[in-house]
């Protein structure tokens, strides 16, 4: 992929220097073919970017002794059936990959109810939602390698009443007091004889966690042919003074079926932000949506920034 000439491609008149720093000026000013080559270009540097980290992590797998995992190095990134880059089927792929570098035992979500006056709707509320989180699972494309992990898929319910009837901001305060105890005591000599664990298992700790209320409930009970059951997703930083000032609400729905192959994925690669940008009219977020250059670029950033 390293000789693909569009690697190269810059617009006429423009500089490599330009290309690193366009404008949206820039952009707008370019024909149709241009623009579309200059996505192609972004598309295909993101994805060399993400099989160098995946090298990166199996180098380290090698030296403990563990069996590299195989890499996609001789495709292309994912496409859609129209040809262009598609964002969803690669962040799966990278998932599959990290999971299996770093060997996480679990991966998932930490999820905290909120509605505690019906204990049936809560009863098929449970019920229905693993079996819809499992359809979502099982439609994963067999080429992604999904199915390697689904005993390491976790999602951990925390039904306390003590947060009954809690806001966003009240559970993602939850979070936080759940991730610090997983975190066990600090400066403590004798936390390892306590149990403890070194710190919280790296595949469940994510910038968003789930929030489960009535609404929530009623969307997965009471599902029609059609209909999208959820849950929300509450950034983990909304308690603290710099959740005020988030480009967004802080909590969005999230389609059940979405939530690992999906939602689980794009908060490995994007900022919540980027990923709350893409919730279509209906109110309920499914997929990532189709390539975005500036989405893209900050994905690319942000794996270039784990490799370091």
């Amino acid at each position: 992929m390293a000789d693909n000439p569009i690697l190269s491609y810059l617009p006429h008149g423009w500089t490599e220097e330009k290309y690193k720093n366009a404008s949206d000026a820039d952009y707008e000013a370019l024909t149709e073919e241009e623009l579309q080559k200059v996505m192609d270009r972004t598309a295909a540097e993101t994805h060399i970017e993400t099989l160098e980290w995946v090298d990166k992590k199996n180098e380290e797998r090698a030296a403990r002794g563990a069996r590299p995992i195989s890499l996609p190095q001789e495709t292309d990134a994912p496409e859609t059936s129209e040809g262009s880059p598609d964002p969803t089927a690669e962040n799966l792929q990278i998932l599959v990959q990290r999971a299996e570098a770093e060997h996480w035992d679990n991966f998932g979500f930490w999820a905290f109810r909120v509605h505690f006056s019906d204990p049936d709707l809560w009863e098929g509320f449970e019920s229905g939602f693993f079996h819809l989180l499992n359809e979502g699972i099982a439609a994963a494309p067999a080429e992604s390698g999904m199915s390697r992990l689904d005993d390491n898929v976790m999602v951990r319910f925390v039904s306390d009443e003590d947060i009954a009837n809690q806001g966003p901001e009240g559970v993602s305060y939850a979070y936080q007091l759940c991730i610090d105890e997983e975190q066990g005591p600090e400066d403590d000599e004798d936390a390892d004889a306590e149990g403890w664990p070194d710190a919280p298992e790296p595949g469940m700790v994510t910038s968003m966690c789930l929030m489960v209320d009535e609404e929530c409930m009623r969307s997965v009970v009471d599902r029609t042919p059609g209909s999208t059951p959820f849950v929300k997703a509450v950034d983990a930083s909304l308690h603290r003074p710099e959740g005020k000032k988030l480009p967004y609400s802080g909590c969005f729905k999230v389609a059940v079926r979405s939530l690992i192959t999906r939602f689980y994925a794009a908060l490995l690669l994007y900022d919540p932000a980027d990923i709350a940008a893409t919730v279509p009219d209906s109110g309920v977020w499914t997929d990532i949506g189709p390539f975005d250059r500036d989405r893209e670029s900050r994905k690319l950033e942000k794996l270039s920034a784990a490799r370091e």
